[in-house]
């Protein structure tokens, strides 16, 4: 009888082994999925585009130039999806396009020349620490300070872009609040 009893405590012992070792590689599955998880959200962090929209006024005797910029501060590339541009003028009024051709004569109305632009097209990248200027105005003589400063802050953009693992950001200029 002392054998029947020592089987079963051997078996039992065996049993309760085999649940162990099955408990621990459920532990190291479970662990292993995690990882992976923080990882995966590591790795979407590490490569995370921001964008920052800005405008510059350069005084330079009786020339005033100005200029909106967009640039890369974030550590991934910027997958551009399009950008649109609000002009108010001095009515009041508010004029959106997604192109600058469509408002350069109101910007123009406006005392300044415009010395160049550049569209957005969608699925253009801008690269990390990367810069490119939208718009270059400029006027001349007396009051061009004045001049090119309200066309400067007449200008909204919003602009769509997103990193590479496709999340979906925005970067704005000026209000969007109703009134301004």
């Amino acid at each position: 009888m002392a054998d029947s009893g020592a089987a079963k405590r051997a078996n039992l012992m065996g049993s309760l082994a085999a649940v162990a070792a099955t408990f621990t590689a459920l532990v190291a599955v479970v662990v292993a999925v995690w990882d992976n998880v923080e990882t995966r959200k590591h790795n979407r962090l590490s490569v995370l585009p921001y964008i920052v929209l800005d405008h510059v006024r350069n005084d330079s005797g009786p020339v005033t130039r100005g200029t909106v910029q967009m640039s890369n501060a974030g550590v991934g590339p910027a997958l551009l999806h399009g950008l649109e541009i609000t002009f108010r003028t001095e009515s009041g009024s508010d004029t959106v396009a997604n192109v600058w051709g469509a408002v350069a004569e109101l910007v123009e109305n406006q005392g300044v020349q415009i010395r160049g632009w550049a569209d957005v097209d969608s699925g253009t990248a801008l690269g990390v620490q990367q810069m490119q200027t939208l718009l270059r105005i400029q006027a001349t003589g007396e009051g061009a300070g004045e001049q090119v400063q309200r066309v400067l802050n007449g200008l909204r953009l919003r602009l769509r872009y997103a990193s590479v693992y496709g999340d979906a950001a925005e970067a704005t200029l000026g209000s969007f609040e109703t009134g301004r």
